[in-house]
């Protein structure tokens, strides 16, 4: 992958595995992760300025939304003067939430899902388990986010009853081939636990496959909405 030193026909889990400078790169994120969380968690992390530090904390749930939305963008130069500035005080970092979440979704998610949360204690299991599975990050604020936006919903949830009988149409999965926000893995698990299942993937780092509507992937997702056609298996646009 370019930037990074990973070949471009290897996964990026098998190159951190072949290769010890990679090791050593994961383990020295992971230090400074926990180093970053502890400071948040014990009130003496604070927002940097091209000056220095300022004296607005950053608290450990806006240190896991900047993690959350800058490892899914994987622009490792930006992503790397964040967390350098993070660590040391100077320079910017970028909060992605907006204050108020866009409730364009809600409509989808909030009725084909039930988020709704029981009390605070069921919120903070929530937190834990998601800890648990990934303690370097917490947990996704993005998932987050959808979760809370859904609490107070006017409209009772109604999820989508698995098809019990019949035969499935097929089944279009689209992913980014280096997508640290949805791995490339879970996209092939998710295509092949489907009789018709088919998985296109794009040879890049991206998550928003969808934005540019002349896009390999949009107009195959166009054309798959409109006819149910798929791409030919393993398909990879460049």
């Amino acid at each position: 992958m370019k930037g990074t030193g990973c070949p471009e026909s290897g996964e990026r889990c098998g190159c951190l595995k072949g290769n010890g400078v990679f090791q050593r790169k994961a383990a020295g994120l992971g230090r400074l992760f926990r180093q970053l969380f502890a400071r948040a968690d014990n009130g003496t992390l604070v927002e940097p300025s091209p000056q220095g530090p300022t004296q607005k904390k950053i608290t450990a749930d806006q240190l896991a939304e900047i993690l959350s939305y800058s490892l899914r963008s994987w622009n490792p130069q930006i992503t790397a003067q964040q967390l350098a500035a993070l660590r040391n005080g100077r320079g910017t970092v970028r909060f992605h939430l907006d204050p108020i979440p866009p409730i364009t979704w809600r409509p989808v998610l909030c009725r084909d899902y039930d988020f709704r949360l029981r009390d605070y204690a069921h919120y903070r299991a929530l937190l834990q388990q998601a800890n648990s599975a990934h303690p370097q990050a917490r947990y996704n604020a993005q998932a987050l986010d959808m979760i809370l936006g859904c609490q107070g919903w006017p409209t009772a949830p109604k999820p989508q009853r698995a098809q019990k009988k019949g035969p499935l149409p097929p089944v279009l999965v689209v992913n980014a081939k280096h997508d640290l926000a949805t791995p490339l893995v879970g996209a092939q698990r998710m295509a092949h636990s489907f009789p018709k299942g088919r998985l296109a993937v794009l040879d890049t780092a991206g998550h928003w496959l969808y934005q540019d509507r002349q896009s390999p992937p949009a107009l195959a997702i166009d054309t798959y909405l409109l006819t149910l056609k798929t791409p030919p298996r393993g398909t990879l646009y460049p």
